[in-house]
Order: C-alpha cells, then structure tokens, then sequence
C-alpha cells in the first residue's frame, strides 16, 4: 500500500501547488465570479462557454484601455467632422467676398486640393 501512497503524495503536491497558483494569479476568483454570474442569470445562454469567455475577458485591463481608445477615436471623429464642416463654411464665404476671375479657375484634384490654373 506505501506504493500507491507514494504515488498519489507527488500528484496532490502538484495539484495543492497549482490550486496556489491560480489562487495567486486572480483566475481562481475570475472564474468564480464568472460562473455565479452564468448561475444568476434568469435567461440561460444557450453558449454557456461563450458567456464565461467573454465574462473572462470582461474584466481584462486591456479592455478598459481599448474602451478608452474607442472613445478617443470618436472624439477625432466628431472633431474631423466638424472641421470638415468649418472648411466647407470658410471656403464657401470665400468664393462669396473673393470670387475668382474670369482667367482664373479653379480645379480640384483626387485628394481634395485646390490648384489655380490660367486658362
């Protein structure tokens, strides 16, 4: 019997330290609070996986940093907009108080610049 007592000592050494590890690591409690989650939900989800991954990934800081970057992207977005808008306003009153001559036109190219040729 001291074989099989040998053997299993090594075994649950092993688990006893990894149980540690995970404990330490924080995946013990992220797992925990991932599957109480599922438990208390009233609608089952029919991809119980699927619902603990992204329970899992929840709670990763790197989420809340590319939540951040999405909300600084749509600043720059509204900001572009704006300014978009800001120019197509500046450019119109300019044809208004400085209308181009009659030698003059004015001729865009594909990215929106506007060259001055002579005809």
């Amino acid at each position: 019997m001291s074989s099989i007592t040998g053997v299993c000592r090594p075994i649950d050494s092993k688990r006893e330290e990894f149980r540690k590890y995970l404990e330490s690591s924080g995946v013990m409690d992220a797992m925990t609070n991932a599957l109480v989650m599922l438990y208390e939900e009233a609608d089952k989800p029919s991809d119980a996986l699927g619902y603990v991954i992204k329970q899992l990934c929840s709670e990763r800081a790197e989420n809340a940093e590319l939540e951040m970057l999405r909300q600084g992207v749509e600043s720059l977005r509204i900001k572009v907009q704006t300014l978009e808008e800001q120019r197509s306003n500046l450019k119109q009153r300019l044809e208004i108080y400085e209308p181009c001559d009659q030698e003059e036109s004015v001729e865009k190219d594909g990215n929106e610049n506007i060259q001055l040729t002579t005809s």
